[in-house]
């Protein structure tokens, strides 16, 4: 191979891997908890440590600094995002359909480990029946995930009652 045709193929293959980088997020909702076990099933997964990307804030909105960052700095097209648990995006049901839909529209593939149909890869010409199971699946755990903040809150605040 002559060194064009040698730096060409060198070029090519670096591009290619640009284009599949693999991200992972994690999210504990206080600096008390621990993430070490989103952290351990990402890496066994296949996402590097360097890429992962974690927050120590509410799951209540999307306006969490590493994730803001996430998204607009680093995810590109072609992306993966990889996640141990629906919720770990929001625990409000709109939040996450927008959330999936606006990575869907960028390119960004969204897998969430804790819904094995999100890591399945289908024929082009059968997208359609993963994503209507996908889209099921979501609207079920996203409204699972807002009804445990609701769930959290109530606690919070009768807790708070009793204190005073």
């Amino acid at each position: 191979m002559e060194r064009s045709e040698s730096r060409h193929h060198f070029l090519e293959q670096i591009e290619g891997n640009m284009d599949n980088r693999i991200y992972g997020y994690a999210r504990v909702s206080t600096r008390e908890q621990n993430e070490d076990r989103q952290l351990e099933a990402l890496t066994k997964f296949g996402v590097p440590e360097q890429n992962i990307i974690i927050d120590k804030a509410s799951g209540k909105d999307t306006e969490r600094e590493g994730y803001q960052y996430l998204k607009r700095q680093i995810l590109r097209k072609g992306d993966t995002l990889v996640i141990k648990e629906l919720d770990r995006l929001s625990r409000n049901k709109a939040d996450i359909k927008k959330e999936l839909e606006e990575f869907k529209s960028s390119g960004v593939r969204v897998k969430i480990l804790d819904i094995p149909t999100t890591l399945t890869d289908f024929p082009p010409e059968q997208a359609w029946v993963l994503e209507m199971i996908n889209a099921i699946l979501i609207e079920v755990l996203g409204a699972i995930a807002e009804n445990e903040r609701n769930k959290i809150m109530m606690c919070v605040q009768y807790q708070l009652h009793l204190t005073v």
